[in-house]
This record gives C-alpha cells, sequence and structure tokens, in this order.
C-alpha cells in the first residue's frame, strides 16, 4: 500500500491491531470465497468483515461511520463499502487491472459526519489523561484493518503481454498510438478518446474485445519481432520477448537465440512470426462468437 500503516503516529485514536487505543481493538476482513469468471474476466469475492469495538459499532450504526474496501494496484484504486460483522459480496472488473500484480485491500473507517468521543472509558489510559473530548470531523480516517492481497490469475495468452495506457498528457502528437519495447511488457500508448472507447466495447462484447485486441496489437508484434532479430540479447529477458519467442520455438522447433539474429532477418519471416503469436486471439475471437450465437 501506499500508506504504510506500521509507521504512521495519528493525532487521534485509531482502531487497528497495530495499535491499542481503543479497549477493544479489533478490526478486521478476511476472504471466505474466491470465485474467478475468466470468460468475463470478474473476480467475485464473499469478505467478512468484524469490528468488535461497541462505541465504533454504533457510529457506523448511525451512519456517522463508514466501513470502505480499499483496493489498490499501481496507478488503479477502487473503493467498495462493506457490511460490518457479516458478509459483503463485491465483483472486481479485472479488466481494469493488470494481471502481472496482485491487488492490496485493506479495510478503512472512513467519517461521514463530525462526532466526538465523551466517555475515556473505552479508550486506553493516556487518552483518559485528556479533559478535552476526542473530536473527529469527516474525512477523517479512524481506524485500518488487517492488510490482504488478491494473486490475480495470470492470463497465459498472447494479451497478456500487453499494457493498454491511455494518453492523457497528449504526447502522441496526432498519431492514433505508439508503441515502447523497453518494459516488461510492450506499453501501446493511445490516444485517450481511442482508449475509452475501446474499453467501453470490449467490457460489453467479447468476441469485439478479442478482435479488436488482435488488430490494435498487429503493429506492435511486428515491431517487436523486429527488435528481436535486430536486438536479441537486449531485450531476451522481458516477459514480451519470452512470450513471443516461445510461440516460435515451438512452430519451428529451434532455439529463439539460434533464429533471432540480424543474418537472419527477413520481413516475410517477421509477418510469419505475428501471425503465429496472434493466431490464437482470432481463434478466441471466432469461438467466442460462436458460443454466443449457440447460446
Amino acid at each position: 500500500m501506499r500508506v504504510n500503516l506500521k509507521n504512521v503516529c495519528y493525532p487521534k485514536p485509531l482502531l487497528s491491531e497495530l495499535v491499542d487505543d481503543y479497549k477493544s481493538n479489533k478490526f478486521e476482513v478476511i476472504i471466505v470465497k474466491q470465485d474467478y469468471n475468466k470468460e468475463k474476466q470478474k473476480l467475485n469475492l464473499e469478505l467478512k468483515t468484524t469490528i468488535t469495538n461497541p462505541f465504533i459499532n454504533e457510529m457506523i450504526e448511525n451512519k456517522k461511520v463508514a466501513v470502505i474496501l480499499h483496493l489498490e494496484q499501481k496507478t488503479q484504486r477502487e473503493l467498495f463499502i462493506l457490511n460490518v460483522n457479516s458478509v459483503t459480496e463485491i465483483e472486481i472488473d479485472l479488466y481494469n487491472y493488470a494481471t502481472t500484480e496482485p491487488i492490496e485491500m485493506v479495510g478503512v473507517l472512513y467519517c461521514i459526519t463530525d462526532f466526538s468521543i465523551s466517555d475515556k472509558e473505552i479508550l486506553n489510559d493516556v487518552y483518559k489523561l485528556l479533559d478535552d473530548e476526542v473530536k473527529y470531523e469527516r474525512g477523517d480516517i479512524i481506524g485500518y484493518s488487517n492488510e490482504l492481497q488478491i494473486q490475480l490469475p495470470e492470463d497465459k495468452r498472447i494479451g497478456s503481454i500487453f499494457n493498454l495506457i491511455p494518453d492523457k498528457d497528449d504526447t502522441l502528437d496526432g498519431q492514433p498510438f505508439s508503441v515502447s519495447l523497453n518494459s516488461d511488457l510492450i506499453q501501446i500508448l493511445m490516444k485517450e478518446e481511442i482508449h475509452e472507447n475501446y474499453i467501453q466495447i470490449y467490457k460489453k462484447d467479447q468476441y469485439v474485445k478479442k478482435l479488436m485486441f488482435s488488430n490494435i496489437v498487429y503493429p506492435a508484434v511486428v515491431s517487436a519481432y523486429t527488435e528481436m532479430f535486430m536486438s536479441y540479447e537486449q531485450y531476451k529477458d522481458k516477459k514480451w520477448c519470452i512470450t513471443l519467442a516461445n510461440k516460435v520455438e515451438k512452430k519451428l522447433k529451434i532455439p529463439a537465440d539460434e533464429e533471432f539474429i540480424k543474418d537472419n532477418y527477413e520481413l516475410e519471416k517477421v509477418y510469419v512470426f505475428a501471425n503465429y503469436a496472434l493466431g490464437e486471439l482470432f481463434n478466441d475471437s471466432v469461438n467466442t462468437y460462436k458460443k454466443g450465437l449457440d447460446d
């Protein structure tokens, strides 16, 4: 998480097992059940939230405090409202997350409105010595649960080596997209409106998603295979290069480092290899479409 909960000093009493501000100090979130829908790329979770502190439970019941689940992965962040001392079902759209890193989660107690603590008996001895009421304001975070991680099911298909990024800073200068091979994944920077429309379309139709993805990444695959011929040693340890090299090794039955050398470069080979790699995406799109018609 961006917030290091173990090394933060809070000016107000905190409900967390990492500190002892409250006498009854349990705030726990556990995953009861986890189901992965590969076809729709949805992750369904059942989460049980337990809070033992009577005062905090009263504030939640009176709608002065909300229990929120904070999900985070790199630049992606998402929030869900949790039920207290019961199970909450949530659905995570995996199209919004990378499959290469876990999603980090933590429960948060968020003040919806101002309130105060007048009964110091619910707090530890330090806070009992204070004469004034302990006041909370709207927006205060007054508790953290245990931290959780969800290791996402990694997509082993060719589509998992690409990362589509919206060009929010308008750096493309009129081009529809650009390709970078310097990261572990092939980075495709797209015009923001194209990226937004693409995301909306492929969320609604799996056939369109797979077919469009094949068309969008085709130039990137051609570029990647070209660079592999020119500078295989530079890229051979990157995930995208390993994946694309495996496609060729499987088909030609020869080691990648023997094939990808400058003297072997031919443009026709590049296109043949790109078809090796993307063939399964086209097949997926056709099979998904056929399944939709059969249903």
